[in-house]
């Protein structure tokens, strides 16, 4: 593809996604490349300058299906795994077809009467799969707030799970994304994350039998746990960047309960670390 870009450093990520009739995406491959890897020794970009890019995708086999279309989205970063970069800019896109294009393979249709391959690895037992009904979820949680200042992703996730040996598992996933409007480089990811284990709970036929406390997370078993042994992993964590650094804060507690409201003395780990930038 053909692009610019006002900045002196910028990434470019291309998904390639599937889009049916009614609207859900539907990832198929990926593929990035950091502005400074353009050259060789890596250097910073000259701002509003058009560079030819070549981005491979990941390899991947596809179908799309009848009335079904394909998007192609480029952005500049890839969160959580990839921030952006910490410079304001605006990037462009030259929608010339003899250099902005996706190069996809066609392959040709397998005759039906092709032989299937062996395979050699055996499946899965009946046994070691775990039923559906002894899974279950709240809905996932997931909001945009956007203002003049800064843009906030919330995502919110409950599961719930029932083993066959009696255990109880529960687990929220909750974060909020916060980037500036102001600052591209003050971006900060607040993530926080119970799990519960509870043993013994025998008796019930699925986990949608399982009664759950009332209250605002719902993750303990409304049942008498003075009986039977239980605990909780909590963790927190914080990842904030400036335009030179990245900052992260770690704490994990493990905390033995005898009831849901006192507990040993928790066993917790913490870590504060601080990472340079390195745009290249």
């Amino acid at each position: 593809m053909k692009a610019s870009t006002t900045a002196h450093l910028a990434h470019w990520f291309v998904r390639l996604e599937d889009v049916d009739a009614s609207d859900q995406v539907s990832p198929v491959a990926v593929g990035a490349i950091n502005g400074a890897q353009l050259h060789t020794p890596p250097a910073y970009l000259e701002p509003n300058f058009r560079y030819t890019i070549t981005i491979r995708l990941h390899f991947t086999t596809w179908t799309f299906l009848p009335g079904h279309r394909i998007r192609v989205a480029i952005s500049n970063a890839m969160f959580a795994s990839a921030w952006p970069t910490p410079f304001p800019m605006n990037t462009s896109i030259y929608l010339n077809p003899s250099v902005s294009f996706i190069d996809l393979p066609v392959v040709p249709s397998i005759s039906p009467s092709s032989i299937p391959p062996a395979f050699t690895q055996q499946q899965v037992a009946s046994s070691d799969m775990l039923p559906q009904l002894f899974s279950a979820s709240k809905p996932k949680v997931y909001k945009k707030h956007e203002t003049d200042i800064a843009t906030t992703i919330t995502f919110e996730q409950v599961t719930y799970e029932l083993l066959p040996n009696g255990c109880f598992i529960s687990a929220l996933l909750a974060w909020d994304f916060i980037c500036s409007h102001l600052d591209p480089a003050d971006v900060r990811w607040v993530t926080r994350a119970r799990q519960i284990y509870v043993f013994d709970m025998h008796g019930y036929e699925s986990i949608v039998d399982v009664p759950l406390k009332d209250d605002d997370e719902r993750l303990y078993p409304n049942v008498d746990l003075s009986t039977r042994r239980h605990f909780e992993l909590v963790t927190d964590l914080v990842k904030h960047s400036d335009r030179d650094y990245f900052y992260v804060h770690l704490k994990r507690q493990f905390l033995e309960k005898n009831d849901t409201a006192t507990c040993q003395q928790p066993m917790t780990f913490v870590f504060n670390g601080k990472h340079k930038r390195n745009c290249h």
